[in-house]
């Protein structure tokens, strides 16, 4: 049986430090809505946490044991799409189903996601295996390039039907990742009426829209400030405000404080000082000049940052927290990894208070409180 929680958002999240330890981090109340997709990283990645690459068995197993770990006994999406190539399609029937006995076994609750050139390919055999022997539901991704496709509707009942699932059965998400959000309103357009094509196609368990208008080039110059408009959150409203009933049949989701990009290189390259920052209807990008050290550089830009009109206030989230205490000298400057997991924190928050109105619900702002031991999802001490 399908269970998605109370989720109302679902952030396309990076299962990379920065993202994943953001989520303990997180207030009840936020956690409560999350519905995440975590994409397990190109295995060519340079892993923040090891300091390496990974090896061919930690491949399947460390992930596995991270999303138990940091995304406990709470339904989440789990997408093995880059380790086809690496451990090989034509083998997957031996190491995808481990993927997802460990997770499970590490107190996950996974819900397998696949897109309809993987299942119609040579790795469709572990897809039914995991699906019929351990998880009984499954989320599908259908691409731009999916949704024009003539016969859609053909490869999708057959799809399911060499599962065995019902759509009910299935989260149907799709995916605008790679989509040209330049005119908000005409994409709004787009995804009520692709919206109103799969509904045709059955009653989904639910059906999820991801996009992100967030460049994958860094917009700013050394010590500059840049505002762009968030334009898949706009294309979201202008698709709710043409049919209200979107907001309870259709999930927004984005891919967190992030572009569509996934594949960024081993590392080796020094990162740039920068913060992320989302606003009801922007992205702000501040980027630090480079002269001087790193925490001057973070401090500088956290301070341009507090005092702007931009920001949201300290006791929004802890991610607010933190960069207010950077501007003050309190804490910083931080790394890659924190400067991710705090972009991260920040996002969730202004999303899942953002859909509030939307929901029926509020997201109450605590007072300044200080800063938690860092813990997993349980409680533990990390």
């Amino acid at each position: 049986m399908l269970n998605i929680g109370s989720g109302v958002y679902s952030p396309v999240l990076r299962l990379k430090q920065g993202e994943y330890t953001a989520l303990g981090q997180l207030p009840i109340d936020v956690l409560a809505r999350l519905l995440p997709l975590f994409v397990i990283p190109p295995p060519k990645e340079r892993d923040p946490e090891l300091q390496r690459q990974l090896t061919t068995s930690e491949l399947v197993s460390i992930p596995a044991l991270r999303l138990g770990k940091h995304w406990p006994l709470r339904p989440c999406m789990f997408d093995p799409r880059y380790l086809f190539k690496q451990l090989g399609a034509d083998k997957a029937a031996e190491w995808l189903p481990e993927l997802f006995r460990v997770a499970i076994a590490a107190h996950g609750q996974p819900v397998p996601v696949s897109d309809l050139r993987t299942i119609e390919g040579i790795a469709f055999d572990a897809i039914r295996s995991v699906v019929h022997r351990i998880t009984h539901n499954l989320a599908l991704r259908v691409t731009l390039d999916d949704l024009t496709s003539t016969d859609l509707r053909r490869r999708i009942h057959s799809a399911l039907l060499k599962l065995g699932l019902k759509p009910q059965d299935c989260i149907l998400i799709l995916d605008f990742g790679k989509a040209e959000l330049s005119d908000p309103q005409v994409v709004g357009d787009i995804l009520l009426a692709e919206f109103q094509k799969v509904m045709e196609f059955g009653l989904w368990g639910q059906v999820i829209w991801h996009a992100t208008s967030y460049p994958e080039k860094n917009p700013a110059n050394p010590g500059q400030l840049v505002e762009l408009p968030r334009n898949e959150w706009l294309a979201w409203s202008r698709a709710i405000d043409l049919d209200a009933g979107l907001r309870k049949n259709l999930m927004y989701g984005d891919f967190a404080a992030d572009s569509a990009k996934f594949t960024f290189g081993s590392g080796g390259i020094a990162p740039i000082c920068h913060y992320r920052y989302s606003t009801p209807l922007h992205w702000v990008v501040i980027r630090a000049s480079e002269v001087g050290t790193v925490k001057d550089a973070m401090k500088d830009i956290a301070t341009r940052l507090a005092s702007s009109v931009h920001f949201a206030g300290r006791a929004f989230s802890l991610g607010d927290k933190y960069i207010a205490d950077t501007a003050s000298g309190r804490d910083g400057p931080g790394n890659a990894t924190t400067w991710r997991r705090v972009n991260t924190i920040h996002h969730l928050t202004r999303v899942v208070t953002d859909l509030g109105p939307q929901r029926g619900y509020q997201i109450v702002e605590r007072e300044d409180a200080p800063q938690p031991e860092q813990t997993d999802l349980f409680g533990k001490s990390r």
